[in-house]
């Protein structure tokens, strides 16, 4: 089984999408996910928790990120080997933010090549594939 690396996008749509369809599907990824200890890298914990916070307000923020930290997600520190891949890919792919470029590094380093994303661009990324819900 192939341990998939989520990206901020996910916990965005389960978070705050209102249609019951798209609750559904999240919650039922949601739990795959943590059943597998999927990949978390700490830059969408950065950007997931400043999102919230702009928009909903820092107890929101505070609530949403401890849900994630405290579920069975393997969370994977930015270090210089991701900084070094990370670079390369956004050498190779220069419209591609930043943040992105972290998680697919991230995606690469740890062997997980599976991006749980709607962000096309991570379609630029040719290591790596995406699935979402």
């Amino acid at each position: 089984m192939t341990i998939r690396t989520i990206d901020t996008r996910f916990f965005l749509t389960h978070f705050t999408d209102d249609t019951e369809e798209i609750k559904n599907k999240t919650r039922k990824k949601m739990n795959d996910l943590k059943r597998e200890s999927a990949i978390l890298p700490t830059m969408v914990i950065h950007e997931l928790y400043k999102i919230q916070c702009e928009t909903l307000g820092r107890e929101a923020a505070e609530t949403r990120t401890n849900l994630i930290l405290n579920s069975n997600f393997q969370i994977t520190d930015f270090d210089s080997d991701i900084a070094r891949v990370s670079g390369r890919i956004r050498c190779q792919n220069p419209k591609i933010p930043t943040v992105d470029g972290i998680i697919a590094a991230t995606a690469i380093l740890t062997k997980s090549y599976r991006v749980v994303t709607d962000d096309p661009h991570f379609d630029s990324v040719k290591e790596i594939k995406t699935e979402w819900i």
